[in-house]
């Protein structure tokens, strides 16, 4: 790719080049094909896959010496493959924070964002209990962008994160587990959750739940 090309995840080489030109400008598939010194026919593969994946659909038509040519354009869904700078601003952010701050101030915040996105997300998991509710809050964090599995063990469950959306700034500042921990809790309704996150090479969150009294005793009796 050229050096005025934007990367795309997860997609092959071609199909990237193609995204990043109709980026620049609408496009018909002869004028893909000319750029791309690939063949008309070519171009149209790889169209219908883009286009089958909702990445790609066609946006009008360009008059041509034989007939109008259809023009192709990306959708919402291919900006939201392009790799935005979240995790650096993140950490600048909370950097800033905490210099001007002190490290208890920004846990505090991140504490408060945590208690705010569980009362959000409090409705997903009313009325369920035990493991129910568990699986629930994993299926919480997993909409939020993690790739989350429910463990159970004789005194509780252990939540193991996968694919951690802070993973990028967790290493460096280990309160945004905090934040993690807080919406946990509040959306069990208990503050028996204990953070035990990995942050080495390949961060993994790892959240213990500790079962109720009541739980325990209903799970023995």
């Amino acid at each position: 790719m050229g050096s005025g090309d934007v990367a795309f995840p997860r997609l092959g080489e071609t199909k990237q080049r193609i995204l990043a030109l109709l980026r620049r400008r609408p496009r018909t598939i002869p004028e893909l094909a000319a750029e791309l010194g690939l063949s008309p026919n070519a171009v149209r593969l790889h169209l219908v896959a883009l286009e089958r994946d909702g990445l790609v659909a066609p946006h009008g038509w360009r008059p041509t010496v034989r007939r109008p040519a259809a023009t192709y354009a990306p959708t919402s869904a291919a900006d939201r493959l392009l790799p935005k700078p979240y995790a650096a601003v993140l950490s600048k952010l909370l950097q800033t924070i905490r210099d001007e701050h002190g490290s208890d101030k920004l846990a505090q915040l991140l504490r408060k964002i945590g208690e705010h996105l569980g009362r959000e997300q409090t409705p997903r998991v009313a009325g369920l209990a035990d493991r129910a509710r568990v699986e629930a809050v994993a299926g919480v964090l997993t909409d939020l962008g993690g790739i989350v599995e429910v463990e159970e063990h004789d005194n509780g469950w252990l939540l193991v994160g996968y694919s951690c959306p802070l993973a990028a700034v967790a290493a460096d500042h280990a309160e945004v587990c905090t934040l993690a921990r807080v919406l946990i809790a509040t959306l069990l309704g208990q503050d028996t959750v204990r953070e035990c996150c990995e942050r080495g090479g390949e961060p993994r969150c790892r959240f213990a739940i500790e079962r109720t009294g009541t739980e325990q005793g209903a799970r023995t009796g």
